[in-house]
């Protein structure tokens, strides 16, 4: 008759995991698996069965737990883009002090064996495939809250992030250096940045003037000026952006398009302008 077990199969697996995660699958005996499971050789091979079912095993426990928890920060905050960069804020903390984030077993076992063996490889993709979802769901969760511009394609900013996720990781290997890593990060975020979700927030503006006995020459002299101003503008911290100019030579008129934060910031540009404007009006798209 089997003996019945005497310990919490989670439990000395969640070593086996540690083991695993330090050393690497090559580098670890089954008498370190013996050793930290604290369990006899013989119940090891009876539950487990072989070192390599027990490795993927333990890929399987990483992802219920600590992949789980990898997950949960992208949903712990209102806001889905401030929930990223916490993400990857911890992340960057984690390397740095050698916490329990410290690398990642799917990083490792994907350097590791992800060439040489086809199970850990279907692994590594099943928990690769399950952050890409977790990055994909914040970012709709964004895209709703009008955190970021909806030309960003969601797909491929989920895949993006979750192979920059896995690059900080390998590059934590070899450098702990916060301030790199940071810069890492810091590029990573750039799109999700201010930048993008101001354009998203502008409204398009058509500038209306009437041109009588106005050369070209001075109408190209008044485009670039509106430019120039518009980057002066937003450099000041006002959004405001030139789009073009459409000339109409029938009725001696032209209308400038502009993308703003607001109409204030249309007139500051075209106030500056040598020619006078007529009206400002917001139009719903660009006119043709």
């Amino acid at each position: 008759m089997a003996r019945p077990k005497t310990f919490n199969e989670e439990d000395v697996l969640d070593k086996a995991v540690e083991v695993f995660w330090v050393n690497g699958y090559e580098a670890t005996s089954m008498q370190d698996l013996v050793d930290a499971m604290g369990i006899q050789r013989g119940s090891l091979y009876a539950v487990f069965g072989s070192k390599q079912q027990l490795f993927l095993r333990s890929l399987e426990r990483y992802g219920a737990v600590v992949v789980k928890q990898f997950l949960a920060i992208l949903e712990s905050k209102p806001s889905a883009v401030e929930s990223i960069a916490l993400f990857f804020t911890q992340l960057v903390e984690h390397i740095v002090t050698a916490g329990p984030f410290r690398s990642c077993l799917v990083t490792n076992s994907a350097i590791e064996r992800g060439l040489t063996d086809t199970a850990t490889k279907q692994q590594v993709v099943r928990l690769l495939n399950a952050l890409e979802k977790g990055f994909d769901q914040s970012l709709q969760r964004a895209l709703s809250n009008g955190e970021i511009s909806p030309d960003l394609d969601l797909t491929k900013g989920a895949q993006f992030l979750t192979c920059s996720m896995q690059g900080l990781l390998v590059m934590g290997k070899v450098c702990t250096e916060r301030s790199v890593l940071e810069g890492i990060t810091q590029v990573t975020l750039s799109i999700l940045n201010n930048q993008t979700t101001r354009r998203y927030n502008m409204t398009t503006f058509a500038v209306k003037r009437r041109l009588p006995g106005i050369t070209m020459e001075q109408l190209g002299a008044a485009q670039q000026a509106a430019i120039e101003t518009s980057h002066q503008l937003t450099e000041a911290g006002t959004e405001v952006k030139y789009i073009r100019s459409n000339f109409y030579p029938g009725d001696s008129s032209c209308t400038c398009i502009f993308e703003a934060i607001n109409k204030d910031a249309v007139k500051a540009v075209n106030e500056k302008a040598a020619i006078p404007f007529d009206e400002i009006t917001e139009v719903l798209d660009l006119v043709p």
